[in-house]
């Protein structure tokens, strides 16, 4: 479906300049001419773009960084598995922080409105 609409929006953008390059034409003039000839030659270009290989380096690189974030999930669940009081220490530990952190940032924005 993706690749559908890709490949719409790039035969309506060719068919725009190939609007455009014909009412250049119509205007008339040397220097008219080239630039209507250079923006059929770009709707051309446009229309024979190929993304399909973007497209699967894309979906590749989405499947590798899926597979490293397994690994490091699978890794955290290892560890807080094998040593499960000291996970909940620093989670504790860390709540607290932020808590903290919450509460002076809250209070200083605060006297800042009064």
């Amino acid at each position: 479906m993706a690749e559908y609409r890709s490949t719409s929006k790039r035969e309506e953008v060719a068919k725009k300049m190939d609007e455009l390059a014909g009412k250049l034409q119509e205007a008339g003039g040397s220097s008219t001419g080239k630039i209507s000839d250079a923006m059929r030659n770009l709707s051309d270009s446009i229309r024979n773009v190929d993304v399909s290989g973007y497209r699967d380096q894309v979906m590749d690189t989405m499947d590798n960084a899926r597979a490293e974030v397994d690994k490091k999930v699978e890794h955290v669940k290892t560890n807080i598995s094998e040593h499960p009081f000291e996970s909940v220490a620093i989670a504790a530990g860390a709540g607290l922080l932020a808590g903290a952190a919450i509460a002076i940032l809250g209070r200083h924005a605060h006297r800042k409105s009064m």
